[in-house]
């Protein structure tokens, strides 16, 4: 199985089980690649 981010932010999405907004927002703009532009 290949590393991948979205593998990496789905597995500790399961793993923590926050439903909270700041977590989704986060995950989702790990997904898009955009992490670290609106700091």
């Amino acid at each position: 199985t290949k590393f991948t981010p979205l593998r990496a932010a789905h597995a500790a999405a399961q793993e923590s089980l926050f439903s909270e907004p700041e977590v989704l927002k986060e995950a989702e703009e790990i997904l898009k690649g955009t992490k670290g532009k609106h700091d």
